[in-house]
This record gives structure tokens, sequence and C-alpha cells, in this order.
């Protein structure tokens, strides 16, 4: 590998950390997914500062060429992925049963509610506001205020009706 080639490696993986911490930093990602692509970042900055180490480590493992060894490195690395992926798969599937059920107990609780209401045809929310006196040093409205107020959010927030 040329030293230029080395270099534009380096200058890459080193990127490539900083970019992963910004996001872990920014939270963004966690820390449980970011931990094995350090762990590839680091590896290949081992490789390429040091250039007999994929020849060593080749002679090593008795692989018959670098390319075999760097194509079973990256099969785990795929399978790590994989398995990764696997176990955060389960914790979902898990908290989504849980939310499920949980839902299932607030809709049998809303129900439960509903009858014993019983049936109505009255629907809505009813605000009264009488301002305290100690609080507040005016308690007369202005109502063209009042109604102007009102009808912007009318506006903004439709079906609303004012009685």
């Amino acid at each position: 590998m040329t030293l230029e080639l080395q270099i534009l490696v380096a200058i890459l993986a080193i990127f490539a950390c900083v970019y992963i911490t910004r996001l872990l930093r920014t939270k963004r990602i966690e820390l449980k997914y970011v931990l094995l692509w350090y762990l590839v970042l680091i590896m290949l900055l081992i490789l390429d500062l040091v250039p007999g180490a994929l020849n060593g480590l080749t002679a090593l493992l008795d692989f018959q060429l670098p390319v075999n060894m760097m194509f079973f490195a990256r099969f785990i690395f795929v399978l790590l992925i994989l398995f990764s992926h696997t176990v955060i798969l389960s914790e979902l599937s898990k908290r989504n049963e849980r939310l499920t059920q949980m839902v299932g107990l607030l809709d049998q609780r809303v129900t439960e509610l509903e009858k014993r209401l019983g049936e109505t045809d009255k629907h809505g929310l009813y605000v009264r506001f009488k301002p305290d006196p100690e609080i507040f040093e005016e308690t007369v409205f202005d109502y063209d205020t009042i109604l102007t107020r009102l009808r912007e959010q009318a506006f903004l927030n439709a079906g609303v009706r004012f009685l």
C-alpha cells in the first residue's frame, strides 16, 4: 500500500471516529451500538499504520493470502452486526409485548369507566374563570379583546365552538 493511501485511510478512519463520537455526544446513537464500530475502526487503524501487521496476522491465523483473511474478517463483522441487531430486535419485541398488554388494560379500564358514567349526548369541556382580586390588580374584562382572542383560537383549532 502506498504512503498516500495509508494516510488517506488513516484520515478517513479518524474522521469516522470523530463523527461517531459526535453522534454519541448528541445522543443520536447509543453507546451499545457504537462499540463495535469503534473496534473495527481501531483495527483498521492498526492494520493501516503497521504495514506488516496484515501479513503477520495472515500467517498467524494460517490463511493462504491476506485477501482471504480480510474476507473472513468482514464475514465475522457482518455476523457480529447481525447478532447485535437480533438482540436489539428481541428487546424491542419484548417491549412491544409489554406495551400492548398495557394498552389492553387501559382500554379495559376506559370501557369500565364509560359503562359506569352511562350514555350521554354531552361532550366537550366547560371552563369558568373568575379572577382572584388578591392576585390580579384589575378584574374588569375587555370583551372585545376576549372575543378577538377566542376567534383566533377558534381559527387555529378547527371544530371548536364557544357557547
